[in-house]
């Protein structure tokens, strides 16, 4: 394939994603781990083709499976309704209880037909603080 070639390519799929809306999808997190009920700030990336009347993010326990769907009514923990997000910045609630979060983007809140569309992890602990490690003393 001759350099012309490659870069007619390139510019085809690029011109594709563009006009299909097919960016890629992300959340992060301000901080790695929280106080229990501590603000989460987080941002997402996420196209206005790509969000549905029930796309969702939100809090769930780290040992949530990551195939399927899941309903944010069933965990009983913080979300948005994505398309409720202005300027792709929301807070969300750490949970009560100390352990291991994600913060998840489903594409429905239907368990049958959601998808996860990004996901990133946190932890919360008692101080809010990241727990020291025997291999992390001096």
């Amino acid at each position: 394939m001759t350099s012309f070639a490659k870069i007619s390519t390139l510019a085809l799929v690029l011109v594709s994603l563009v006009l299909t809306g097919c960016g890629r999808i992300s959340v992060s997190t301000d901080q790695t781990t929280y106080a229990p009920r501590a603000d989460i700030t987080i941002k997402i990336s996420i196209s206005k083709k790509q969000i549905g009347d029930q796309t969702w993010v939100g809090v769930v326990p780290a040992s949530t499976s990551h195939e399927g769907g899941v309903d944010p009514d069933d965990i009983g923990l913080s979300y948005w309704q994505v398309k409720n997000i202005q300027g792709g910045k929301a807070v969300l609630t750490a949970p009560l209880a100390v352990g291991s979060y994600d913060v998840r983007i489903y594409s429905s809140e239907d368990i049958s037909t959601g998808t996860e569309l990004a996901t990133t992890g946190f932890v919360v602990t008692e101080s809010g603080e990241p727990d020291v490690q025997i291999g992390d003393l001096p």
